[in-house]
């Protein structure tokens, strides 16, 4: 009696190789992820502006930074402090005394985390795919 084991070497291989294939992998998620809010952030403060030359430099400052610092990939997305309108990023995010706020950091936030989310399991399911 005995037992013959297949495949055993090529496991191995996947698994050893799993931190440099996900360092490849996860940061490109999180740079689309950063890139879908900024996009989605610009958007709905360009839908408010008015007259169209009211916050220029605000809606075109928003921008977004990668750490792709292993094993913690992250992103920083929002208005550029060099930017020359940053000093309102607050007061049109979270309003004033005199305005009301238009939360579209928070709301392309929440827009992308569902599809953040299923992007993240998908590449983990294709990293751990024999």
């Amino acid at each position: 009696m005995g037992v013959k084991v297949r495949g055993m070497r090529e496991l191995i291989h996947d698994l050893e190789s799993l931190p440099a294939r996900a360092e490849k992998a996860f940061p490109k998620v999180v740079s689309k992820g950063a890139l879908n809010i900024k996009v989605d952030w610009r958007a709905r403060w360009d839908a408010i502006k008015h007259p169209p030359t009211h916050i220029p430099h605000l809606v075109n400052g928003i921008g977004y930074d990668t750490d792709d610092s292993s094993p913690v990939w992250s992103a920083e997305i929002g208005v550029a402090s060099s930017n020359s309108q940053a000093p309102l990023a607050h007061l049109l995010e979270f309003g004033s005394v005199h305005n009301s706020p238009h939360p579209a950091g928070q709301d392309s936030l929440d827009v992308e985390a569902s599809r953040f989310e299923k992007a993240v399991g998908d590449v983990g399911e294709e990293l751990l795919e024999p």
